[in-house]
């Protein structure tokens, strides 16, 4: 059964600790926390846990002008910390993406090798095909050939042999005929 991958709330749970011990929630930190999950996996549940985090917004209030300095004051610090917060967390995005990026350019150069290896091994296995069908030519005409050249053996050997008994039996009737003319000139 394959493997479901984490989920949004175990990425919320992870990143709501990181923020309640003060620190920023990174795609590589909360995967080292949580031991587990692609990257593209937790950006994306990441992603959806910032969004759904409490935006700030600012509206005008009539005070008295000393009350009024005195939070444009502090209203211009928050700002000033939110906005160097926004731009640290824009760097750790921007640090995110960009790992992202270079993680899929490396599996794009290893599909490509791979490919290109494949590639490779399928024409060296059709030069293989060709040249097995080649060989199993060969080997069918050399077997007919040898069958040929092994009755035709057959063949001189069983010539040979009738051969052999024509002059055994020639011999043999030689003799016959050399006994018969002894007795003749014997007798005479």
């Amino acid at each position: 059964m394959p493997r479901l991958g984490v989920s949004f709330d175990e990425v919320a749970a992870v990143a709501d600790s990181m923020m309640a011990e003060g620190l920023t929630p990174t795609i590589r930190i909360v995967r080292e926390r949580l031991g587990t999950g692609s990257l593209n996996t937790i950006h994306n549940h990441l992603t959806a846990w910032r969004e759904a985090l409490p935006q700030f917004t600012s509206e005008m209030i009539e005070l008295p002008a000393t009350i009024a300095t005195a939070f444009s004051k502090e209203i211009g610090r928050a700002k000033s910390e939110a906005k160097a917060e926004s731009e640290a967390r824009l760097v750790i995005f921007q640090t995110e993406a960009a790992e992202l990026a270079a993680d899929g350019k490396k599996r794009e150069d290893e599909r490509e090798v791979l490919l290109e290896e494949l590639k490779v091994i399928t024409t060296d296995r059709e030069m293989l095909r060709g040249t097995l069908q080649e060989q199993s030519g060969e080997i069918d005409r050399l077997t007919k050939e040898n069958d040929r050249e092994r009755y035709a053996a057959e063949q001189a050997r069983t010539e040979v042999a009738q051969i052999r008994n024509k002059i055994d039996m020639q011999a043999e009737r030689l003799l016959e005929l050399s006994a018969i003319i002894d007795q003749l000139t014997t007798k005479n």
